[in-house]
C-alpha cells in the first residue's frame, strides 16, 4: 500500500520557496501600477521519493537489467524511498525520453553518467514517479499511485528548486541529429555538416588553385570533412535543447555553466576544434575572394556546382551550421541567462513560436504559468517583433482585450477577457499572468534604441544586431533590420520587418509587424553583421572617453 500525505500529518512548520526573475530596468509603478513587475510561484514541497545513489551504481554494476523496472518495481526492493526534499542533498536527473514506452531502454542515459553524481540521493522521474498510472501497463493501476502521479507531475518543477545539483543528459541516437527521428521537422545536423564541409573543401581547393596571392606562413590544411565525421560521431539527439518540458525543469534546477554529459562533453571539445579551423579557412578566403571573383568572371574554370554560389558562402553555410550548434548547446544548459530568457514574457513567444517542441500544445496552459514570471521588455524587442510577426492584424479597437492566442497553441490557457483601458498596450497574442496590465511601448523598447535613422544597437552580446532603417511618424510605420547571429539554436539569417503601431511612437497602444525580407546568411550577411558589431563596439568605446 502506499502512504499519502493529509493535512492532519503536515504537523512541522513548512516553509515556502519562491522564484522570481529580477526586473532591472524598471520600478514596479512603471509597468504594473499597484502589483510586482515579476510574478511568484509557490515553490514548497515536503514530500517525493529518491533513489539512493549507492545501491543505485551498484544495482546498475550487478544488476542492470533490474534498472529497467520502474518506480513499482524499485520501490519494493528499497532503492527508491520517501523523503523530505528539504532535510537532503540530490541531483535531479535532467533528460528526454528515448521511446514512448521507456525513458533509456539501454540505459546508458545513466549508466554512462552516474558517476559523476556527488550526492547520496538522485531524483529520476522513471524511479521516482509512479508509472503505471500512466495508463502504459497492462495492469489496472492502483488510484493512490494515480493520485501520487498526479501530484508528483504538479509538483516536479518544485522538485528541481530544491536540489543541490543537476545533470543534464540528452538522448543517445546514432549518429549527431535534432530530432533525428523525424526528419520532417527535424536537423539532420550530421549530414548537413558533411555536405557543407565538402562543399567548403572544393570552394577553398579552386581560390587556391587559380589564385596568385602569396600567404604569409603555412596554408591551413584542408581537414574539415575528417573534423566534421570526429564530430558527427558524437551519438546523440539535441531535442532535448529545445523540448518544452525540459526547458522548464531548467528553469528551476541551480544554475550551471558546465556540461555534465560525457557525451556533450567530448562533442563540445570536437566542435571547438572545427570552428577554430573553419575560422582559419575563413580569413584565408577573406584574402582570395576578391581576386577568385575577377578570374570567375574571365571563365576561370572552377570544380562543379561551385558557379551558381557566391565565393566564401559554402564556408559561411558551414560556420552558420556550426554556431547553429553552438546554440543548441548552449540551450542544454540551466544558467542565469537562459533563465531570464525562457521566463520573459516577450522572449517566451518567440521561444514557442521558433524554437520550442511540445508533443501536446495543451500542456502551455500548465507551462505558461510557470515559465512567464517577468513582464520587463528591456532587451527582448527584436524578439518579440519577430514572435508577432506575420499574425493576424490587431483588432481596431484597443479598448478591450479578447486574449486570443497564436494559431499554433490553444488558446484555452488564456485568461478571461478583461477590460482594457485605452491607456494600456493592447496585446493579445502573448501570454501575461492573469490580470497584469502592460504599459504603453515605446519604439525605443521594441526596437532597442531611439527615432535616429540607421542607429544600430546590439544585444546578448552582439548575437543579434538591429538597425533603424526608416520611420515615418505620420504613416506610424517603421521598418528595421535584424541581424541574427544563431542565436537560441536559430539559424544565423537577417531579415527586414516593417512594424507598424496605433498611437504615438512614445506610447505605442497596439502594435503589428509583417515580414519584408527574410533568409539565411551568406558570406556577405556575416561580414556585414561583424562590421555593424564593430561600430556599435566603437561608438560604444568613443562614449566612454
Amino acid at each position: 500500500m502506499y502512504k499519502l500525505l493529509s493535512t492532519g500529518d503536515e504537523k512541522r512548520k513548512r516553509k515556502k520557496y519562491y522564484v522570481s526573475v529580477k526586473n532591472a530596468a524598471s520600478t514596479p509603478s512603471e509597468s504594473t501600477p499597484g502589483g510586482p513587475t515579476t510574478a511568484i510561484v509557490d515553490l514548497s514541497c515536503n514530500f517525493a521519493y529518491f533513489v539512493n545513489t549507492e545501491k543505485f551504481r551498484w544495482f546498475i554494476d550487478n544488476f542492470p537489467d533490474l534498472m529497467l523496472f520502474p518506480w513499482e518495481q524499485l520501490r519494493a526492493m528499497g532503492v527508491v524511498e520517501y523523503k523530505d526534499p528539504s532535510n537532503i542533498e540530490y541531483t535531479f536527473f535532467s533528460h528526454q525520453w528515448e521511446t514512448p514506452g521507456h525513458p533509456f531502454p539501454d540505459l546508458l542515459q545513466l549508466s554512462e553518467n552516474i558517476s559523476s553524481c556527488t550526492t547520496p540521493w538522485m531524483w529520476v522521474d522513471w524511479y521516482c514517479v509512479p508509472q503505471w498510472a500512466r495508463n502504459t501497463n497492462p495492469f489496472p493501476a492502483d488510484p493512490k499511485a494515480i493520485t501520487l502521479f498526479l501530484i508528483s507531475m504538479k509538483a516536479f518543477h518544485k522538485v528541481c528548486a530544491k536540489a543541490a545539483d543537476s545533470m543534464i543528459i540528452v538522448k543517445r541516437h546514432e549518429g549527431l541529429k535534432m530530432r533525428g527521428y523525424d526528419k520532417a521537422n527535424g536537423w539532420q545536423i550530421d549530414t548537413d555538416l558533411r555536405d557543407t564541409a565538402c562543399r567548403a573543401e572544393e570552394e577553398l581547393a579552386d581560390m587556391r588553385k587559380v589564385t596568385t596571392q602569396k600567404m604569409i606562413g603555412k596554408r591551413p590544411t584542408l581537414q574539415l570533412k575528417v573534423l566534421v565525421d570526429e564530430l558527427s560521431n558524437a551519438g546523440v539527439d539535441l531535442e532535448y535543447a529545445i523540448r518544452a518540458w525540459c526547458a522548464l525543469e531548467r528553469c528551476f534546477l541551480p544554475a550551471s555553466s558546465k556540461h555534465k554529459d560525457v557525451r556533450l562533453i567530448r562533442l563540445q571539445k570536437s566542435l571547438e576544434k572545427l570552428h577554430k579551423h573553419a575560422n582559419d579557412l575563413a580569413r584565408e578566403s577573406d584574402k582570395l575572394v576578391d581576386e577568385y571573383k575577377r578570374r570567375r568572371v574571365n571563365s576561370i574554370k572552377v570544380s562543379p556546382g561551385l558557379s551558381e554560389q557566391e565565393p566564401g558562402d559554402a564556408l559561411s553555410l558551414l560556420l552558420s551550421d556550426i554556431e547553429r550548434l553552438e546554440g543548441l548547446l548552449q540551450l542544454c544548459l540551466p544558467t542565469d541567462e537562459n533563465r531570464g530568457i525562457y521566463m520573459n514574457a516577450w522572449s517566451y513567444e518567440y521561444l514557442k513560436k521558433n524554437i520550442l517542441t511540445i508533443s501536446s500544445a495543451a500542456d502551455y496552459q500548465y507551462l505558461d504559468k510557470l515559465f512567464v514570471q517577468d513582464m520587463s521588455i528591456e532587451t527582448q524587442g527584436t524578439l518579440y517583433m519577430q514572435s508577432i510577426a506575420d499574425h493576424k492584424e490587431m483588432t481596431t479597437k484597443a479598448e478591450t482585450s479578447t486574449h486570443t492566442h497564436n494559431t499554433q497553441h490553444p488558446p484555452a490557457h488564456q485568461p478571461p477577457a478583461t477590460s482594457q483601458p485605452s491607456g494600456w498596450l493592447h496585446e493579445p497574442r502573448l501570454y501575461f499572468p492573469q490580470g497584469q496590465k502592460v504599459k504603453p511601448l515605446s519604439i525605443k523598447e521594441v526596437v532597442g534604441y531611439g527615432r535616429e535613422v540607421n542607429a544600430i544597437v546590439e544585444t546578448f552580446d552582439g548575437q543579434r544586431i538591429g538597425q533603424l532603417k526608416s520611420i515615418d511618424e505620420d504613416s506610424k510605420c517603421a521598418t528595421i533590420l535584424i541581424s541574427d547571429a544563431g542565436f537560441l539554436g536559430a539559424t544565423p539569417s537577417v531579415g527586414t520587418f516593417k512594424l507598424m503601431w496605433k498611437g504615438s511612437s512614445e506610447s505605442m497602444t497596439a502594435v503589428d509587424v509583417k515580414t519584408n525580407e527574410y533568409g539565411p546568411w551568406g558570406m556577405a550577411d556575416r561580414v556585414a553583421h561583424a562590421k555593424r558589431r564593430k561600430m556599435v563596439r566603437m561608438s560604444q568605446s568613443m562614449g566612454q572617453i
